[in-house]
């Protein structure tokens, strides 16, 4: 899926606010060729696994993906002076 944008707009007070410790919720809205997705949070994170490809094709197979994983942990590009 290609992201065109991510939006956060709305801002609210969470109705489980003092069990949370936050007191500031958004609706976020990310928009992609393929469809809209949206939902209500006190803040999102979105984790880039892997150094772009660039692929002869449009889709990535489960190995291109690297496969299926939920870490949070994302890549790290040490760029050194030449």
């Amino acid at each position: 899926m290609t992201i065109d944008f991510i939006t956060k707009e709305n801002p609210q007070k969470p109705e489980n606010s003092e069990h949370i410790n936050c007191d500031t919720e958004f609706d976020w809205t990310i928009e992609m060729q393929e469809g809209t997705i949206s939902f209500t949070s006190v803040g999102y994170k979105q984790f880039v696994r892997q150094v772009p490809k660039l692929l002869a094709t449009q889709k990535l197979t489960s190995i291109d993906r690297g496969g299926l994983s939920f870490d949070r942990i994302a890549f790290l590009i040490i760029l050194q002076a030449t």
